[in-house]
């Protein structure tokens, strides 16, 4: 135990000094329980900034294809057909594909299905497919996986869903 003797009293503090020629400073086993305890806030708080992270692309995501409902009945308005939601220049289009970058980008896991003969898939490095599908007229569905498991989906009818399967497909178009 080192002994110390008195240095100074000011305004009722009183400062205590080690005795000249003791070495003062940590050992090394207090300096590695320092930087454990450092460690082990920073996973934690990257933990949580990771958690954060996922759960602000999932909202953006859901926010952008809640928005597809509006856009493809103002399509629809122009067109009197939702034939072309899928197609590359339309705004619906564009708001799909900003929905994948916040998605999970999983091949398979993103559907745009317009009324017409085509529908586009995600598939590998995120490139959008087009596929033939059998013509619906008067019916589409947009659905994709969020970077947390679920997916999300919205539909001719306006369901906006969030599920734990995509349940849209070529042949079925609704979210429900």
């Amino acid at each position: 135990m080192a002994s110390f003797h008195f240095l100074k009293a000011y305004r009722g503090y009183t400062i205590y000094n080690m005795k000249p020629g003791q070495k003062s400073g940590f050992t090394l086993v207090e300096l590695m329980v320092i930087i454990a305890i450092i460690a082990i806030l920073a996973s934690i708080v990257l933990t949580s900034l990771a958690t954060a992270r996922t759960k602000s692309q999932d909202s953006a995501a859901k926010s952008e294809i809640s928005q597809e409902r509006g856009l493809a009945e103002l399509q629809y308005d122009t067109t009197a057909n939702y034939d072309f939601i899928c197609n590359p220049g339309t705004d619906t289009y564009k708001l799909f594909v900003a929905a994948i970058e916040n998605g999970s980008r999983t091949p398979g896991s993103a559907y745009c299905l317009s009324s017409s003969l085509n529908y586009l898939i995600l598939g590998v490095g995120g490139v959008l497919i087009s596929q033939s599908k059998l013509p619906t007229p008067g019916k589409w569905a947009i659905g994709l996986q969020l970077k947390g498991g679920t997916y999300f989906c919205t539909d001719y009818t306006g369901i906006i869903l969030g599920t734990s399967t995509l349940t849209i497909s070529p042949t079925d178009l609704n979210c429900d």
